[in-house]
């Protein structure tokens, strides 16, 4: 029987492989800022445990009629918040991206200003080069 711990460092290898951590605009009110997670892979299994775990969409998608059909999770906002705070200990390649995420939701919980939420969300987007 596996534990919950062993699955959370599952899918946080998951997440250092093919997992996306990035921000983004609220185009409802420009002085918000979000936090938005993904994962697109062939393979749906882990992204159906993903979604068991903490909720989240999947949709198929096919680049291109010559490429093989794949699905994408995709999560944001709190339900993102979620996530990072379970499987951030475990990452490796991913780590850094996490923790400005956390860093910005911690931020918006003390109202700080979009400016150096915005700071950190160039930072992230930089390290998703």
């Amino acid at each position: 029987m596996t534990s919950y711990d062993e699955i959370i460092i599952y899918l946080a290898g998951i997440v250092d492989g093919e997992g996306c951590i990035t921000t983004k605009f609220d185009k409802r009110s420009p002085n918000y800022l979000g936090i938005r997670f993904s994962i697109e892979m062939t393979n749906r299994t882990p992204l159906d445990l993903f979604s068991s775990i903490f909720g989240g969409n999947i949709c198929k998608y096919q680049r291109s009629i010559d490429r093989k059909l794949s699905y994408k999770y995709d999560i944001s906002g709190n339900k993102a918040l979620a996530v990072l705070k379970q499987i951030t200990p475990y990452l490796r390649v991913k780590k850094q991206q996490a923790e400005l995420a956390l860093k910005i939701f911690h931020l918006k919980s003390l109202n700080e200003s979009f400016e150096n939420q915005n700071q950190i969300s160039c930072q992230i987007r930089e390290l998703n080069k």
